[in-house]
């Protein structure tokens, strides 16, 4: 998270005019050294309200082609052709930390649901807590079996398989309101456009200490033009407090999708710079 936000893109647009849209970006994480064939590509943890999710003690993955001789002949083939072998698992970390109850939720192969079952037989974790007390929280993992390094290929394929759809804004925001639409990607839509921006004073304490920047937030703009919801993305503390003051009383004109008015989420920045003393002159 900390790095994406960081990221920066060149606006989509739509007849030649800057609009929000909503996309789904990967940060991939390798271990050089890692020499197994098995990769665990996707960990959802279904903890209850109130619980702490359970967390990774020990993950041993097996050297060389790590599976067992039932596997063999289907490894073979899978590597002969460079495809990718993959098992999706749903399972419960008890009391104690130990995997139980697996179920196969799908796999390339059956042969490939019960290979990841005997890798995660070993694993260990630290339970889910509740008020204190250890309790057993529902799982579920996505592996694949294939080369020890996954290239650019191979990654595009486990994002079809691990992230099938982007995910909708009410994931990021409140739900919209009864017969309110959220704008889709792709659809015929109206951009939104600001009518009223107001500019924020630079806060005293930052002035003394020389702090500028930009502070970033993401924005859901009602129906009426008015900001509904405001999300920092990043800037120093010491101006974070006064941007959303000021950009609380933005107003912008409502976004038509299909001739109706409709909640957008979009981008702002909000800048402070200090001005030189030639500029002062």
């Amino acid at each position: 998270m900390d790095a994406v936000k960081e990221w920066r893109f060149s606006p989509g647009t739509y007849q030649g005019r800057p609009v929000a849209v909503f996309t789904n970006v990967e940060v991939d994480f390798r271990l050089p050294s890692k020499q197994s064939r098995w990769h665990l590509v996707r960990a959802t943890f279904h903890a209850p309200d109130g619980a702490s999710r359970p967390t990774f003690l020990n993950t041993k993955y097996p050297l060389g082609a790590g599976v067992g001789l039932n596997a063999i002949e289907e490894a073979r083939i899978v590597a002969a052709v460079g495809r990718l072998a993959t098992a999706m698992l749903s399972f419960e970390v008890d009391e104690h930390g130990f995997p139980v109850h697996f179920q196969v939720q799908n796999a390339s192969a059956v042969v490939w649901g019960n290979e990841a079952i005997t890798l995660m037989r070993g694993w260990r974790f630290m339970p889910g807590m509740k008020k204190g007390v250890p309790i057993s929280v529902p799982c579920t993992l996505g592996f694949v079996w294939g080369s020890r390094n996954l290239g650019v290929s191979a990654q595009v394929r486990l994002s079809a398989l691990t992230n099938p759809e982007p995910p909708p804004p009410s994931d990021v925001f409140s739900p919209p309101a009864p017969g309110v639409q959220r704008v889709p990607v792709g659809r015929r839509i109206q951009a939104a456009n600001i009518a009223t921006r107001v500019l924020p004073e630079h806060p005293s304490l930052a002035r003394q200490a020389h702090i500028e920047g930009t502070v970033l937030f993401s924005v859901l703009i009602g129906t009426n033009g008015l900001v509904q919801d405001l999300h920092v993305i990043s800037g120093h503390p010491l101006l974070v407090p006064t941007a959303i003051d000021a950009v609380k009383k933005w107003v912008y004109r409502p976004t038509i999708l299909n001739g109706n008015p409709v909640e957008v989420t979009t981008e702002v920045d909000v800048d402070f710079t200090i001005p030189t003393a030639s500029a002062k002159r």
